[in-house]
């Protein structure tokens, strides 16, 4: 046992070699070896350094360490090193060497090689895309490896950050806000100050760093991998993939989380995810990653503002279409945000925020679609950059966000009637607009000269972008693109607002209602400010080009102005752009889960750099059409799984079963609220539905329905359960 240890920095050692290193016979003795040491971010780690280095039985030593990548204390058994780096992956080395102080001499110098074991990030990487999907919410940051790579294996990115934005006003009318750019604040370095922290919302007192280390976590898993555990889990010496098996399907309710986490199929409906007795996650398209995150577990660094106490559980995914223009240069993610706090906000909007850069960040143009509930990025000019490996050169692509669907509209007791159909059953309108009014949320419309009604039909301004419109199913309605801002970096000469903005809660909320920070709208026309070209009216989207028809953004009121906007018209020079766009607004009660779904898409014309755009809108407009229908090419669902019960249920009945005229149900295990019920197709087509209150017997007529195999499911509160049905014709 030496008689101490003590570790120095590598500026006293410089002084110490200079003051106290003594030559002797003995220095040779004296050697450093190389260690390596396993670290997990967060967790410490013990380890004995000395132990396989020859130094002199007795004398007194002093261990220095130079430039360490972890912070590190001395006892006993070693030296304690803390990881607190997260988001990398690899091998990190610092060097030390020991001062015999016995012998007055210092040995070699010898590495520490750090091992980093970080599983706060993983890639979808099934299609043409390599997205880095991160556990704490702020997705594709990456550095310096591209973090939305596309094409897959290029080094080329078209996005560079994306994040949601949540905020709402209080009964009191106070703002509460979560979200983020970059992490950095008003001021600071990237990923230094977040709003968002890793895992589900929990007792504030029982909450610890550890639960940082286990929620720093995302779960990877692909269909094929839960196809081979549904065939293999009983198999004996069976081992699941590792996303599988830790999958995070409930939470530690001794800590305040919730009991239900991570979907997942629960084959016996005790509640708990078994996965050795045959559970799997539930997961969307070929490929997904699962993360959980909350805005309650730290001060809100980014943006300043009240916490809202949510929690995001999140799913990103990608499917495996190499065939499909659209959907294999396409990622999506599923968020679902629930209210874990006592207070009703009102006024609340969903926000998506994405720093998009097409290669190189100079040059680009940005733009939006409210019909098509997306908005875009794209090249300047015919060439991305200099012919830099970063560029992708001549005629570039144009990336596209899209909300598939949004927050739940509040309930009205209707089923409100769609737009344009898009082959849905129900009420809607299949005219042109011949008028808006000025209530932002109705449309009065008439048919065409084909239609069978001529006069004034009123549809939900909503409905031109939003989802289940005239689906036969009341108060299911979901938002779609409400509002687009081009944020950040803008022209010369802008009055005022420069980047950084938003910078604050307050100012994030104003970029969700369409506002600069002096409160005023964006109006159309310029950059959208008075003093900017804009000639107005007050407007909700920037640069829509010629794509709001009905004039939807403007509720209405005539321009006072071309009708063509867009950076093109308003004579802006390609730069760095960053968009934002928002959905709502909505109330958001204690308990409640609300729901958001995009779509990245990218779009390229190899050799005509003008028809880009449109091929980008034929690729958004497919994969629109395949969520509308829940259809994912080839067969199967776009979205759910098939299969499986979730939630605790007594035994329920479903017959006769083969059916031919009346199908009846039985579903003890509901005690109360509104029931859900739907059938659907073998190829994910909703063929009925309706919601209804708690009955003894439903009753559901397939008389005029093909002859079949079908699924039958039945939603109440967090039952999810379905069933195969046969119908006869």
């Amino acid at each position: 046992m030496h008689k101490f240890l003590i570790l120095l920095t590598g500026a006293l050692a410089l002084f110490l070699a200079e003051t106290t290193a003594v030559a002797s016979s003995r220095a040779d003795t004296l050697l450093a070896v190389n260690d390596t040491i396993d670290v997990i971010p967060g967790i410490p780690v013990t380890v004995d350094i000395l132990a396989n280095d020859s130094v002199p039985a007795g004398d007194s030593l002093m261990l220095l360490i130079y430039d360490p990548y972890c912070s590190y204390t001395t006892g006993p058994d070693g030296v304690t090193f803390v990881f607190h780096a997260w988001g990398w992956t690899g091998y990190q080395v610092s060097d030390y060497r020991i001062l015999d102080y016995t012998l007055g001499v210092y040995s070699n110098y010898a590495k520490l090689v750090f091992r980093v074991h970080d599983h706060s990030y993983d890639y979808l990487d099934v299609n043409n895309v390599k997205a880095r999907i991160n556990a704490s919410g702020l997705q594709f940051l990456s550095d310096p490896l591209p973090g939305y790579e596309i094409p897959k294996g290029s080094g080329i990115s078209s996005i560079f950050s994306n994040s949601l934005w949540v905020g709402g006003v209080d009964t009191a009318g106070m703002l509460h806000f979560a979200g983020e750019r970059y992490g950095l604040g008003p001021s600071g370095n990237p990923l230094s100050r977040r709003d968002f922290r890793a895992g589900p919302v929990s007792d504030s007192a029982a909450y610890s760093p550890v639960q940082d280390t286990i929620w720093n976590h995302v779960w990877k898993v692909s269909k094929t991998e839960i196809d081979y555990h549904r065939a293999h889990f009983w198999d004996q010496g069976y081992v699941p993939a590792a996303g599988i098996l830790n999958w995070p399907g409930n939470g530690d309710i001794s800590l305040g989380q919730a009991a239900r986490l991570a979907p997942f199929s629960d084959r016996n409906g005790n509640g708990l995810y078994e996965p050795y007795d045959g559970d799997y996650p539930e997961i969307r398209g070929d490929q997904a990653v699962f993360f959980i995150y909350n805005d309650d577990h730290s001060p809100h660094a980014e943006s300043g503002g009240r916490k809202l106490r949510i929690e995001v559980q999140g799913m990103a995914y990608a499917f495996d279409r190499p065939g499909d223009t659209a959907f294999k240069n396409a990622t999506f993610l599923h968020l679902k945000v629930i209210n874990r706090s006592h207070n009703t906000y009102r006024r609340t909007y969903f926000g998506v925020w994405a720093d998009v850069d097409i290669g190189v960040y100079w040059d680009d143009l940005t733009g939006c679609d409210p019909r098509r509930s997306m908005f875009y990025i794209c090249n300047g000019d015919t060439l991305d950059g200099n012919g830099g490996s970063t560029g992708y050169g001549r005629n570039p692509p144009a990336q596209a966000v899209v909300i598939l669907g949004g927050p739940r509209m509040d309930p009205d007791g209707c089923d409100n009637p769609s737009f344009d159909g898009d082959g849905i059953a129900g009420p809607s309108f299949h005219g042109s607009c011949d008028a808006v009014s000025l209530d932002s949320t109705i449309l009065n419309m008439t048919y065409g000269t084909g239609g069978i009604y001529q006069g004034p039909f009123v549809v939900s301004a909503e409905a031109i972008n939003g989802v289940n419109f005239g689906d036969g199913v009341s108060d299911n309605e979901r938002f779609g693109m409400t509002h687009y801002m081009s944020v950040g970096e803008v022209p010369p000469g802008f009055p005022t607002f420069g980047d950084p903005f938003p910078e604050y809660d307050v100012d994030y909320y104003k970029v969700m209602e369409a506002r600069w920070p002096d409160n005023s709208p964006v109006i159309y026309g310029g950059d959208g400010y008075s003093s900017a070209g804009g000639y107005g009216p007050a407007c909700r989207f920037m640069f829509p080009g010629l794509t709001d028809t009905c004039r939807w953004g403007t509720n209405g009121l005539p321009l006072n102005g071309p009708a063509e906007w867009s950076e093109k018209t308003a004579g802006n020079h390609p730069s760095d752009r960053k968009g934002a766009a928002s959905s709502g607004p909505f109330t958001f009660r204690p308990g409640d889960v609300q729901e958001m779904d995009i779509a990245f898409a990218w779009a390229r014309d190899y050799h005509h750099f003008d028809s880009t755009l449109y091929k980008l809108n034929a690729v958004v407009d497919s994969i629109r059409k395949h969520f509308i229908e829940n259809r994912a090419p080839g067969g199967g669902p776009f979205y759910g799984t098939a299969e499986h019960t979730t939630g605790s249920m007594e035994p329920w009945k479903v017959y006769p079963n083969p059916a031919k005229d009346m199908l009846y149900a039985e579903f003890p295990g509901i005690v109360a609220g509104e029931v859900e019920l739907s059938l659907w197709s073998a190829q994910g087509t909703r063929i009925f539905a309706k919601i209804t209150t708690r009955q003894a017997v439903y009753e559901i007529d397939v008389s005029g329905i093909r002859a079949g195999f079908y699924l039958l499911r039945v939603r109440s509160g967090i039952i999810n359960h379905v069933a195969k049905v046969l119908i006869r014709g």
